[in-house]
């Protein structure tokens, strides 16, 4: 597979798709649901008697799907409601996603940091920061210069700044680490395992951030209670390798549905999920 190939669609409109257990496979024709590999469903239909007398592509044994059935066929999404106003004793779940920090951290990553630990802003933005539950990294925390075929051993250079990123991480944690907790869900950029599940980051990368017990490192997926409320969270591969292949295209929000509906938060793992590799 060509290197070109790995961050672009899979799929297209015209594809076929096949159905397949432990014995056979078939084609499906009809199938107007969106779908990608690895899902389990059931199919209701029936198949095209082969024809010897009108031998036609559509007659040819391809079962004619009627009505399809997945794990969880209720899920819908629920409408946008309107935003209701805020109180002050309701509390937040600060989700932060892509900071990419490499050997220099960038003026954003600060600012957004000081806020947190109420270090910025005004006295109503420093109320509204103490309000946040819990700091959520949802992968792609540091920036690993990592390419695909990458070869095993690293140059002295490559290693050195790959420990400065994680260092530079290490030490943005310690600002809001004393006033809130915090969760590392690792990414796709993040130094852990490469195939899903990914293992939660090492302690020993976080030599300063481990001494509070404010931090977690968490896997990915990540599922937690907090103030009562149950949550299931990735970094987002899956996702993207579902709208990478699903046909007919769907919306994000839509593709976050699909995985509820199926009952399968990785269908594609392994097959095209993998972390996403920078560079290539």
């Amino acid at each position: 597979m060509p290197k070109s190939s790995l961050q672009g669609p899979l799929s297209q409109e015209t594809d076929p798709v096949v159905l397949e257990d432990s014995t056979t496979r078939v084609l499906l024709k009809g199938l107007q649901v969106p779908m990608v590999t690895g899902v389990v469903c059931a199919i209701r239909g029936k198949v095209n008697a082969i024809s010897f007398f009108h031998l036609q592509m559509d007659r040819n044994g391809d079962f004619e799907v009627n009505d399809t059935c997945f794990l969880h066929d209720s899920v819908v999404i629920p409408p946008m409601e309107e935003e209701k106003k805020s109180s002050p004793k309701d509390s937040y779940l600060c989700c932060v996603s892509g900071m990419n920090i490499n050997e220099t951290v960038s003026l954003r990553c600060h600012l957004l940091f000081e806020f947190i630990a109420s270090q910025l802003g005004f006295v109503e933005d420093a109320k509204f920061a103490s309000h946040i539950a819990r700091v959520l990294l949802l992968g792609n925390s540091v920036a690993m210069p990592r390419i695909p075929f990458q070869r095993i051993r690293q140059d002295n250079k490559e290693i050195a700044r790959s420990l400065q990123c994680v260092e530079n991480l290490d030490v943005l944690l310690t600002q809001v680490l004393p006033s809130v907790p915090l969760t590392i869900v690792p990414g796709a950029t993040d130094p852990t395992s490469i195939l899903l599940p990914q293992q939660p980051l090492h302690p020993s990368l976080l030599l300063r951030s481990t001494r509070y017990s404010s931090l977690e490192c968490a896997t990915n997926p990540y599922s937690a209670t907090i103030d009562g409320k149950t949550f299931l969270m990735t970094s987002g591969q899956n996702v993207q390798d579902i709208l990478r292949q699903v046909v007919p295209s769907v919306s994000v929000i839509e593709a976050m549905a699909l995985t509820l509906q199926w009952g399968a938060l990785f269908p594609t793992d392994p097959n095209t999920c993998r972390r996403r590799w920078r560079g290539g």
